[in-house]
């Protein structure tokens, strides 16, 4: 994963709060889809899809 996420989630935390629990949700969301590909484990991945889908 690029820096540009961390950075989009630094700048958004500066300016609403709003969107820096947007952007903190995709970050999570795809660090549980790769924690699933890597794994093998399904559990990540359903946890992903369901805060990915909320």
């Amino acid at each position: 994963m690029d820096c540009l996420h961390i950075y989009f989630f630094i700048a958004s935390m500066k300016h609403h709060a709003q969107l820096a629990i947007s952007f903190l949700s995709l970050l999570t969301g795809f660090i549980g889809l790769n924690v699933m590909e890597f794994t093998g484990n399904a559990a990540p991945g359903t946890l992903a899809a369901y805060d990915l889908l909320a």
